[in-house]
């Protein structure tokens, strides 16, 4: 029996965990990375992307990466357990499970199994185990609460090629680094990437990176030279003459565009 891509998921990264009590209003910028939480008590509220969630004891929460967002306690006994995920395979685990940008809290279900899979991973200090506890609980919520739409057919070069570009996009890769990733050659990965995308390997590099600053750029009061840093250009003005060409104006400008839009349609 096939068990499908299950390989296709073995690069995760268990970032930090913990148990936080009483909090007090949590005002994040955009992160990098996946922080799933369940709520143990009490009752609270999460806005991300200026939605507003409420959560109660019983629902767990994603907080997705490069989204606005902040969560604060509406009752005194508010308590959460979390972990922080991050790793090439990371988007490809969330997928699996109905967890949305637009809708990152599940429905209210008592799930006992999940308090100790938490304190599982929280409680373990050999590494191997702390990992593959980290994995049991990822695979609980992709079985208990599964997308939709989540499909367990191996994906092909070009989404393998998607996934990790957005997953290394700080990094200095290109089309060679993509093929030399998935074993494949340069030119048979062309191929098929350009027939799929419509574009090449590089101009979608270039794209996923202009997206991801244009986020940053409205998410975040990062400077210019932090943002060009954090999406793979050690060179601040190639990444303005880069940006002008996608965008038709500098960072800065469509920074100011953009906030003063925001703050207008409030």
């Amino acid at each position: 029996m096939s068990l499908g891509n299950c390989s296709y998921i073995n690069k995760i990264i268990l970032l930090d965990c913990g148990i936080t009590y009483h909090p007090t209003p949590n005002n994040d910028s955009p992160r990098e990375n996946y922080s799933l939480h369940y709520v143990l008590s009490g009752n609270g509220t999460l806005y991300m992307d200026k939605k507003k969630f409420s959560l109660s004891a019983g629902q767990s929460f994603l907080l997705f990466p490069y989204v606005s967002l902040s969560y604060y306690p509406e009752t005194e006994d508010f308590a959460y357990t979390w972990v922080d995920i991050g790793g090439e395979h990371s988007d490809e685990v969330f997928r699996r499970t109905a967890f949305t940008a637009t809708h990152p809290v599940s429905y209210k279900y008592v799930d006992f199994k999940l308090q100790p899979l938490f304190q599982n991973v929280i409680n373990t200090k050999e590494e191997c185990m702390k990992m593959s506890y980290t994995y049991a609980l990822l695979a609980h919520y992709i079985k208990k609460f599964p997308s939709p739409t989540a499909s367990f057919i191996q994906r092909s070069h070009t989404q393998e090629a998607i996934s990790f570009i957005k997953g290394n996009i700080r990094n200095p890769i290109n089309s060679q680094t993509v093929a030399d990733y998935l074993g494949i050659s340069r030119t048979h990965l062309y191929r098929k990437f350009t027939g799929e995308v419509g574009m090449t390997i590089n101009e979608y590099i270039q794209k996923t990176r202009i997206d991801r600053a244009c986020q940053l750029l409205t998410g975040t009061s990062l400077l210019v030279k932090d943002i060009a840093e954090n999406i793979g250009f050690s060179n601040p003005m190639y990444f303005n003459q880069v940006f002008r060409k996608y965008m038709g104006m500098t960072p800065g400008e469509y920074r100011r565009r953009n906030v003063e839009e925001i703050e207008f349609s409030n």
